[in-house]
């Protein structure tokens, strides 16, 4: 899975929580104004390039592609943590509100990742206040790329093994690869 920021996953999750579109009003409504007008443009081009979201009208629609990157119910929570994780530092509550996860499951599984030396919890300055946010470790951050190259591989496999192969997706599979090692 090629790299998210902040803004893109905030994009992805407006479109999937709304059906799988969002428009301009919805990405308002989800906040990804916050970002800026030049990041979310940055973010939505980035996106496109990488095969997370298309044009759909006067929307963005998430692909797939986009929904495999954090919110794959076949995926454990683990790894969706470590990915987002990987992305940005979360509290509790950020990683359920954007995982769409229980705030108590978010929290047993971003525990048991600082437990086992794949995250850390640290405090970090925020508007004004000071809050418990869950980092990535060096531990979790290879652990996920491992776990990222492995799929992206086995995916790659099975589209070899078609009868007609679809070039462009062997290529953001390849991409893949590259940007998990």
């Amino acid at each position: 899975m090629a790299a998210l920021d902040g803004a893109g996953i905030e994009i992805i999750r407006a479109c999937i929580g709304n059906g799988g579109t969002a428009d301009e009003r919805v990405l308002e409504a989800a906040g990804v104004g916050r970002y800026g007008t030049g990041r979310v443009l940055d973010a939505l081009a980035a996106l496109v390039d990488g095969g997370y979201v298309v044009r759909d009208g006067a929307a963005f629609r998430a692909t797939e592609r986009a929904r495999d990157a954090l919110w794959n119910a076949g995926d454990p929570v683990w790894a969706r943590v470590l990915r987002l994780l990987r992305a940005r530092s979360c509290t509790a509550q950020e990683i359920a509100r954007v995982l769409m996860i229980g705030e108590d499951d978010a929290r047993r599984e971003a525990e048991s990742l600082r437990e086992s030396g794949q995250a850390v919890l640290t405090t970090q300055r925020r508007g004004g206040k000071v809050e418990a946010v869950y980092e990535i470790q060096s531990e979790g951050a290879s652990r996920i790329s491992r776990r990222d190259a492995a799929e992206a591989a086995d995916r790659m496999g099975r589209e070899l093994g078609r009868d007609e192969p679809d070039i462009p997706r062997l290529r953001r599979l390849l991409e893949d690869i590259r940007a998990s090692l």
